[in-house]
Parts: C-alpha cells; sequence; structure tokens
C-alpha cells in the first residue's frame, strides 16, 4: 500500500505517513491556495502576488517532501538529524558557497597550510577555509553565524583545527560543562578563545571554580603558589601581591562551609573567618592564589558565566580579584552572593572596581532610609545594597543618569513615591522599565480602568509596596471584587489601597486568567459568615489579612477565643488582638492560658466544626 509523503516522528526516527493523513494534508494544501487565490480576486493585485509566492513556497516544500519519500525509503533506519542534513544541503549550499568565495577573496593571501606539508599534498586556500566553516558548522552556528565569526577573527584561518580548535571544544564540553548552545554563544562572543593557550584557559578555570572541601582547597592554594613563584614575571610582582593582600584576609568566607549560608554575619563580619587559612598563612600571604580562591563558582555557575563572557578564561585573576574583593568589602555581598552575581554579569570581572563606584553611589544614596521624624534621612544598610544587587545584577551596568535616575523621577511625579528605598528593594527592575509602556501604561490601568484619581495615595502604596508592580494586572483583580465578591467600586478601590499585595494575585502579563476564587473566597466568608463583618472593616483593622492562613491560624483562634470566653468578654475583644497578635500573645495576654493548651486544642481538631460552615 503506498504511502504519504509526509514524514512523521516516532522516538527520534521518521514514519511513512498513513494515505488517509497524507490525503488530508494535500486537501490542507489546496484549502490554503484556493484561499490566497479568492484573496487576490477580491484586494488586488498585492494580494495576488503574495498568493503567487506563498503557492510557490507551498509547492517546494511539497516537491522537498515527494523526494524525502524516496530517500528515507532507500534509507529506512536514518534518523531525523540525518533526514535534515540530506535534504538541508540544497537550502544552504548556496548560501555555504557564497560565504566560501567572499572569505577567498578577502584572506586568500592570509590562509597558509601547516608547516611540514609537502608542496604537491598541501590544500588550497578555498579547501583549508572550506574546513573552518565546516568546524564552525558543525559546532550548530548558522552559515550566517560562522561568516560573522571569521569576519570578526579572521586568525582563526590559520590555526590548525585538531591540535589547536578542537581540544578548546574538548575542555569546555568535558572540563567546564559547557552544553552545545553555551559552546556556540562563547564562540560568537570570542572566537579568540581558539588562539589562548590550554594551560592559561585551565588555570584561570581552577581560579573561577569552587574546591569541593576543605583540604582541596588547602592543596590548590599550595600547588599555585609553587607554580606562581615558579612562573611569574618580577616586574607584576608587585601588583599581585597588593591585590593578595586585599583579599586574603577575607579569604576565609569563601569557603563551601555552612558558615556561607549566615549572611548578614558574613557580611557584617568578614574579617572573623579565618580558621582554614590559619595553617596555610605561609604559603599564601604574598602569592595571587589565595586571592584567586575568592570567587568560588559553582559548575553550572562557571559554565554561564564562560558562555556569557570568554574572556575571563584568560583575564589575570589579580584584576578579577580587585573586583571580587570590591563585592564582599565594599558592597556587603557574601561568597555565595558574589559568586551569583558575577556568574550573571561575567564581563563586570573584566572591569576596574573604579567603573562601578557612580552606580554604587548611585544607589546607596536612593537606598537611605527615612528617619524617624521625616527630617532627612539616615545611612543606608549595607545589606540592602547587597540585597538589590542579588536581585538585579544588571543594575550595575545601567546608566545613573540616563537611564535610572528618569525611572525614580516619573515614579516621584506621577505616582507620588518617596520612599525609593522599599520601592527598588521590591521592584529593582523598575530600573530599566520603559517609562511609556511599563510606568505610563499601569498608571492608565489604575486611573481609567479602575478608577483611581490620578494624585490618589494608593497610587503610591501600590508602587512602592507591591515587587515589579508594573507587570501585574489590577484590572482583572478589580472586577473579580466588584462582579463576584459583591463589592462597590469604592469598596473594591479601598481593598487594593488596603491591601496592595492583592495585586499580585492577577499574575503578570501574557499569563492566563488566574482563578481569584480558590484564594479569596473563604476569607470572603470568614468576614461576612463568621465575623458579621465586611472585608474592607477587616482589611481596615488588620492590613495583613489576606496573607493569613485561615486552616492555621484565623478559624482555630476564633474557635478556641468563641469556646473559652465569656459573652461579656468576647464583645471586649478586639479584633485586632484576635487575629494580629503572635501565638505566645495570644495565649498569654488575650486568653490568659499557656501556649501548649492552644495547641493542645489545635491539634485535637475541636475548631473543624468552625470550617465546616465556611466551607
Amino acid at each position: 500500500m503506498r504511502t504519504g509523503f509526509l514524514p512523521t516522528v516516532t522516538l527520534g526516527r521518521w514514519q511513512p505517513l498513513p494515505p488517509s493523513r497524507a490525503f488530508a494534508w494535500r486537501r490542507c494544501v489546496n484549502h490554503r491556495l484556493a484561499k490566497f487565490a479568492k484573496h487576490s480576486l477580491l484586494f488586488g493585485g498585492a494580494t495576488a502576488e503574495a498568493s503567487s509566492s506563498i503557492s510557490s513556497s507551498w509547492t517546494q516544500r511539497a516537491d522537498t517532501w515527494a523526494m524525502s519519500d524516496v530517500w528515507r525509503r532507500q534509507f529506512p533506519n536514518a534518523t531525523a538529524s540525518q533526514w535534515h542534513m540530506r535534504f538541508g544541503e540544497s537550502v544552504t549550499t548556496s548560501s555555504v558557497e557564497q560565504l566560501l568565495d567572499e572569505l577567498v577573496r578577502k584572506y586568500e593571501t592570509q590562509v597558509e597550510a601547516a608547516p611540514g606539508t609537502p608542496a604537491d599534498t598541501s590544500p588550497t586556500p578555498a579547501q583549508l577555509i572550506q574546513k573552518v566553516i565546516e568546524f564552525l558548522r558543525g559546532l550548530g552556528l548558522s552559515v550566517e553565524d560562522a561568516g560573522r565569526v571569521i569576519h570578526k577573527r579572521p586568525q582563526i584561518l590559520r590555526l590548525s583545527l585538531k591540535s589547536q580548535a578542537a581540544p578548546i571544544i574538548h575542555f569546555l564540553v568535558r572540563d567546564l560543562g559547557l552544553t552545545d548552545a553555551q559552546v556556540r554563544r562563547a564562540v560568537r562572543h570570542a572566537p579568540q578563545i581558539f588562539e589562548q593557550p590550554l594551560d592559561l584557559l585551565r588555570s584561570n578555570a581552577r581560579y573561577l571554580s569552587r574546591p569541593t572541601s576543605r583540604r582541596a582547597l588547602a592543596l590548590r592554594i599550595a600547588d599555585d603558589t609553587v607554580a606562581s613563584h615558579a612562573t611569574s614575571d618580577p616586574a607584576d610582582s608587585v601588583e599581585r601581591s597588593v591585590a593578595s593582600a586585599a583579599v586574603s584576609s577575607d579569604h576565609g568566607t569563601f569557603t563551601t562551609s555552612a558558615n556561607e549560608d549566615d549572611e548578614d554575619g558574613d557580611a557584617r563580619k568578614p574579617h572573623q573567618n579565618n580558621d582554614l587559612v590559619a595553617g596555610e598563612s605561609t604559603a599564601s600571604n604574598d602569592s595571587s592564589s589565595s586571592a584567586m580562591e575568592a570567587l568560588s563558582f559553582g559548575r553550572r555557575q562557571l559554565a554561564r558565566a564562560v558562555a556569557k563572557c570568554p574572556g575571563i578564561l584568560w583575564r589575570s585573576p589579580a584584576t578579577m580579584a580587585r573586583m571580587v574583593y570590591f563585592f564582599r568589602s565594599e558592597m556587603g555581598c557574601n561568597a555565595r552572593e558574589t559568586a551569583h552575581v558575577l556568574s550573571l554579569v561575567p564581563q563586570l570581572l573584566l572591569r576596574s572596581p573604579d567603573e562601578l563606584l557612580p552606580q554604587v553611589s548611585w544607589l546607596r544614596r536612593h537606598l537611605r532610609r527615612k528617619a524617624a521624624d521625616g527630617n532627612g534621612a539616615i545611612a543606608p544598610n549595607q545589606r540592602d545594597l547587597a540585597r538589590l544587587v542579588v536581585q538585579y545584577p544588571t543594575s550595575l551596568l545601567l546608566d545613573p543618569m540616563e537611564t535610572m535616575q528618569p525611572r525614580l523621577d516619573y515614579l516621584r511625579d506621577h505616582f507620588g513615591v518617596s520612599d525609593f528605598r522599599r520601592c527598588l528593594l521590591n521592584s529593582p527592575t523598575v530600573l530599566e522599565a520603559s517609562i511609556e509602556r511599563d510606568l505610563a501604561g499601569f498608571k492608565r490601568v489604575l486611573v481609567d480602568s479602575i478608577g483611581f484619581a490620578s494624585d490618589d495615595p494608593a497610587l503610591a502604596t501600590i508602587a512602592t509596596k507591591v515587587p515589579k508592580f508594573f507587570h501585574t494586572r489590577p484590572q482583572l483583580i478589580f472586577e473579580f471584587l466588584t462582579r463576584e465578591a459583591g463589592l462597590d467600586p469604592a469598596e473594591a478601590r479601598t481593598c487594593l489601597a488596603l491591601a496592595p499585595t492583592l495585586v499580585l494575585l492577577s499574575g503578570r502579563r501574557g499569563q492566563s486568567v488566574p482563578s481569584f476564587g480558590t484564594h479569596l473566597f473563604p476569607y470572603l466568608h470568614f468576614c461576612t459568615q463568621v465575623l458579621g463583618r465586611s472585608l474592607v472593616d477587616v482589611l481596615r483593622i488588620a492590613p495583613d489579612f489576606l496573607t493569613m492562613d485561615v486552616e492555621r491560624r484565623l478559624i482555630p483562634r476564633y474557635a478556641f477565643a468563641k469556646s473559652r470566653l465569656t459573652s461579656h468578654e468576647w464583645q471586649a475583644l478586639k479584633l485586632h488582638d484576635l487575629l494580629c497578635s503572635s501565638t505566645s500573645r495570644f495565649c498569654e495576654h488575650v486568653m490568659h492560658v499557656p501556649v501548649s493548651e492552644y495547641q493542645r486544642y489545635v491539634q485535637s481538631g475541636k475548631w473543624l466544626l468552625f470550617y465546616l460552615q465556611i466551607l
């Protein structure tokens, strides 16, 4: 029985298409051609030309599939990738030939055969260039990318692919763990990686990678110290000694011990964890190797950093150590945070710390806390700068005056934001947000769709307290409160002003509409059926009401108080003490019982009778 000409994929191999499905596909193609022919008759020549071009493309595609049926019968065990390679040749052959001709005309005089090759067997420049193109295409680069790489670094045409290029690719994949996509990205960004000595790449990889144990760290320090003394240049020993002395005192915090998890203590006391280097101080005091151990990338972090910025594999370790020390001492980042930030923006390792001073000073100025009396501001907490940089490392690459300051000016003038510290810590990406699409568009939603006044303080509250507020859809939660929850528009706006984190339930732009009832209906029923109050009244008393757990906090407390208090005591009980106080304060100062008695009541499950009313 004759099969159709279209291939289908089953477990990675091409299978013939049944006749019924092949016939249906032909009908689909004919239907599309007829549809475009109809439009060409109705709307004139321009559409006729478009339909003609589309018709030819569909015809070419059908011819290719027909050829593939013949080839598939001849090679029934061929995989999908082989099928694509076989029939992709006709598409890329012309572009490869054009690229080869262009490169031969431009770089023919720069291409030489390997030394020692007999003259009668030496390849021509065109053959050498073609081998380089095939090598780059074998990495997965497109013809256009291969041409850009060669034009960007013509020196790779003189390299030996077998002895120079292939070992470096093997090193990136096997030793550093780069994926195929990351290897392609590294080659596109820095094709000069093929010209670097492999020993240099391995040495820098040891500096950047994380030791697996304290003993491995100590042994690596000693080995690298001996190697650095044997191969170092006396001319630059002074510079490396300065960098080493700057970082060696902070060296103990770069280990992989459990002390890394204590971020606050690590940031405030960067010089107190020296138990590791105490025994190896004689080997690391005057060498750059002790500074090298400061970064400690994980395997995935190292692969990500190399793919984004391959230049760190041949950058001077002393230069990178100064940037690491700047993060630890000036910005308050601990070892794990430093590795995280520099793996996301590894280009910072190629820069001097002085280049980051404008960004750091600008961020510190806007992260100052307001004074209690409202007059002036107090000095910023060093951890605030570290928190912002960890959440949004790209902030260190933005221009303070041209990019970041206009966004804050817009928030101050159009939203009324004054607490920039809280706004930046909750929404650091606002520093690069589009003023017209993101900020102005979000305000139009609040004013036009929801009905807030343009100078309503709720705008500043939402922009300050809601993380990444400009990505949310507040109109969805407003529609739910007015249509399904039964609130009038004024009450719904009051709820959004009192509990701005409600906006987070709407999700990000582009996502499907979430189900608000699953989260909000238990709170609405608790307010109306159990407490006998509206949601607005409860939010005025307890603004964090919607963040409290209904099953573990609200219902058990209400049931316990209702069962233990007299009617007079119940009427005198304040709702704020019932909902907002801590467990110990609720038991000792409100109910006057030990905490253990309340815990036994919760474990007994008697409060479930009240929970059934809400369900």
